[in-house]
């Protein structure tokens, strides 16, 4: 895995680093692999898979087993990549640019905000599962608490809301005075 991380680092084709840095985290998935991974993952993987220019990268997550790599992107798409089978396997859409990308802790569920003013939890095959909506600017942060039952997101708004699984709001955090 080092040599091949080396080797990917110091290409200059873009899409070849990336396949080697995959190839280096399925091999052996470790802390250089899923770094060496991190580096690669950018506007030339979009435009490798949607065939056109790419826009940017905005957030990435790995799972937590290390077998599924989340990468958002302010084009409007998440994207779940299978690291197993090395394809990308779900095409998530918002209907504006994504800002935050998160696996629940058990790795079942996906958790993306977006600048239109909401979060979305999702299941590994793309089914949307709960929407959260309240926000009245971009959500910028989204993150699900250690145990996994609850979510919080951070608004350009100037507020943070923790919510239920299922889209409930249970408190809105406000009184920060710049976002």
């Amino acid at each position: 895995a080092t040599a091949l991380t080396a080797i990917a680092r110091r290409l200059d084709d873009n899409n070849t680093a990336l396949n080697l840095a995959m190839a280096a985290h399925k091999l052996y998935p470790n802390e250089e692999s899923r770094t060496a991974l991190g580096d690669f993952v950018d506007q030339t993987t979009y435009a490798r898979f949607f065939g056109g220019p790419a826009n940017v990268v905005s957030s990435v997550a790995f799972s937590p087993d290390g077998q599924f790599l989340l990468v958002g992107s302010w084009d409007k798409y998440a994207l779940l990549c299978d690291l197993q089978q090395d394809k990308w396997i779900q095409h998530l859409q918002h209907a504006a640019g994504i800002s935050s990308v998160a696996f629940s802790p058990d790795g079942q569920l996906i958790l993306t905000g977006s600048h239109d003013k909401t979060a979305r939890l999702w299941d590994l095959q793309g089914n949307t599962v709960s929407n959260f909506e309240g926000h009245a600017e971009s959500v910028n942060g989204a993150v699900f608490a250690p145990d996994g039952k609850t979510i919080l997101t951070g608004s350009r708004d100037k507020t943070a809301r923790l919510w239920d699984l299922r889209g409930n709001t249970i408190k809105t955090f406000d009184g920060h005075t710049d976002f």
